[in-house]
C-alpha cells in the first residue's frame, strides 16, 4: 500500500530514510539488477572474466529541491518559506491564469517576497513571440527591481517558457515552480526552445532550484488531459528504461514510477477524477518518471516528437500517440522491459492498453486525427537520417517510415502469437469515468 497524502514533514521523513534506500540500492544492484542484465547478454560473452561483466552506466542528478504538500498553494507558507531559503527577494511570475486571479500572486502581495511582474501564458501564442515579450518584461523588471527568481505556476507551456527564458538570459535567475500537470518536464534539464534555437536541448540554466508539488493543483484536470500527459510521461520512462547505460537508481525509479502511475489510473477508474489519493499516486509517478530522463540519450521516440513538435503539433499528443508504435518497433530488443510493464499494468498487451486509455479518454489515437500530414514525414526522415539511434534497436530509414506510417493510420498493436508478455492474463486497466 502506498503512503497517504503527504504533509509538510514528508520530506524530513524521506530524508531520514535515505541510508536505508542507499542500502537497498546496493542490494538490488548486486542481486536482481545484475542478474537480469546478464540474462539478456549474448551467449558469446558467457565465459568472459568477472571484470568484463561489470556494468557501465552514467547517472545525472539535477540539484532540485522537491516538496510534496497538499494545499501548499492555498496556504502558501511552504512556497514562501522555501523561496526564502533560496535567498529570494523579488520574483517574476509566469502563470496560466490571469495574475489578479492567481492565488500565489495574491500571497506575494502580502509577503516579504516582492512580486514585481507577472505574465499570463497563452499556449495558443507562438512560443518565440511569448519568449520575446517575456524577456522584455523580465529584463525591464530586473533593471528596475533586481529580479532574482522566475516563478512558474502552470502546465507545460508555462514551465517551458520559464526554462526558455532563463536559458536565453545573459545572466540567468533562479527558477522555481508549482506544476499543475503530469508532464514532469520541470524535473529535466531540457529546453524545448530558446531565443536562438527551436528544439530539445540540454542546459544547466533550465534546471529548477525548487519544485513544489501540490495535489490540489491537479484535481481539476480533465480525463483527456490527465491521460495524455500521463502517457507522455510514460514515454520519458520507457525511453530511459530502455537506454543503453541506465543506472541502477534510474532503473528502480522507472519501475517505481510505473507502479505509482498504474495504481493511480486504477483508482481513477474506480473512484473518479476527484480521488485525491489517485491524483497523488499519479503526481508521484510523474515526478519519479521525469527524474530519470536527464540521465539517458535521446531515443527515436523523442527525436520524432521534437521534429514534429517544431511544426506546431502538440507535443503531449505526439508523445501519447507515438509511444505504442515506437515500443512495437523495438519489441524484441526491449522484451524484458515490456514484460515488467505488462505485469505492472496488469495486462497481456501493454501497447493495446496504452492506446485503450486514449480511446476511453476520447482523445486521438493516430497522427492523422491531430492534423499531421504525410508530407511532414519527409522532413522527419531528412532531419533524422544522420542521427538515427542504434539502441535498443538500430533504426533504419525504412524503420522510421514504418513507425510514422503505422502511427498515422492508427494500425493494430497486436503481438506475435508466440510472445506472451504476461502469462497471468490479468485484465487490462481501462479508466472509465
Amino acid at each position: 500500500m502506498h503512503p497517504k497524502l503527504p504533509h509538510k514533514k514528508s520530506m524530513q521523513v524521506l530524508e531520514s530514510l535515505a541510508p536505508f534506500a542507499i542500502g537497498f540500492i546496493g542490494w538490488h544492484l548486486s542481486n536482481s539488477w545484475i542478474e537480469k542484465r546478464q540474462q539478456n547478454k549474448p551467449a558469446t560473452v558467457a565465459n568472459v572474466s568477472p571484470r568484463d561483466n561489470l556494468l557501465s552506466f552514467a547517472h545525472n542528478s539535477n540539484a532540485t529541491r522537491v516538496i510534496f504538500e497538499k494545499g501548499a498553494v492555498d496556504k502558501a507558507e511552504a512556497v514562501l518559506s522555501e523561496l526564502q531559503k533560496l535567498g529570494t527577494k523579488t520574483v517574476f511570475l509566469l502563470c496560466s491564469d490571469d495574475p489578479e486571479n492567481n492565488v500565489l500572486y495574491k500571497k506575494f502581495e502580502v509577503s516579504t517576497i516582492n512580486c514585481v511582474g507577472a505574465l499570463k501564458v497563452d499556449p495558443k501564442r507562438p512560443p518565440n513571440v511569448l519568449l520575446e515579450q517575456c524577456m522584455h518584461l523580465v529584463q525591464a523588471a530586473r533593471d528596475e527591481f533586481g529580479v532574482d527568481c522566475v516563478f512558474a505556476h502552470g502546465g507545460l507551456s508555462v514551465i517551458s517558457l520559464a526554462k526558455a527564458l532563463n536559458a536565453s538570459l545573459d545572466v540567468p535567475t533562479s527558477l522555481a515552480c508549482v506544476p499543475t500537470t503530469y508532464s514532469g518536464y520541470e524535473m529535466t534539464n531540457l529546453t524545448l526552445y530558446t531565443q536562438l534555437s527551436i528544439g530539445i536541448a540540454a542546459s544547466e540554466k533550465a534546471v529548477f532550484s525548487l519544485v513544489v508539488y501540490d495535489v490540489e493543483c491537479t484535481m481539476g484536470l480533465s480525463l483527456k488531459y490527465t491521460t495524455t500527459s500521463i502517457i507522455a510521461n510514460i514515454a520519458h520512462i520507457m525511453e530511459a528504461w530502455c537506454s543503453e547505460k541506465i543506472s541502477p537508481l534510474s532503473e528502480m525509479s522507472c519501475e517505481g514510477a510505473l507502479t505509482f502511475i498504474s495504481t493511480g489510473m486504477k483508482r481513477l477508474s474506480q473512484n473518479g477524477l476527484q480521488d485525491a489519493q489517485a491524483r497523488y499516486e499519479l503526481l508521484v509517478g510523474a515526478w519519479l518518471g521525469s527524474t530519470v530522463y536527464s540521465s539517458c540519450e535521446m531515443g527515436i521516440h523523442h527525436l520524432i516528437v521534437d521534429v514534429l513538435g517544431r511544426k506546431g503539433y502538440k507535443r503531449l499528443a505526439l508523445h501519447a500517440i507515438l509511444l505504442p508504435y515506437v515500443l512495437q518497433y523495438n519489441l524484441y530488443a526491449i522484451e524484458p522491459q515490456l514484460r515488467r510493464l505488462a505485469a505492472i499494468l496488469g495486462t497481456e498487451n501493454p501497447l493495446k492498453t496504452l492506446k485503450q486509455w486514449l480511446v476511453t479518454a476520447g482523445v486521438p489515437t493516430n497522427l492523422k486525427d491531430i492534423g499531421v500530414v504525410p508530407e511532414d514525414f519527409d522532413s522527419v526522415v531528412e532531419t533524422l537520417s544522420h542521427q538515427l539511434p542504434t539502441y535498443p534497436k538500430e533504426v533504419t530509414t525504412e524503420g522510421l517510415k514504418s513507425i510514422l506510417n503505422r502511427a498515422y493510420n492508427g494500425d493494430e498493436l497486436d503481438l506475435p502469437h508466440f510472445l506472451v508478455l504476461n502469462p497471468t492474463k490479468k485484465k487490462a486497466l481501462d479508466p472509465k469515468m
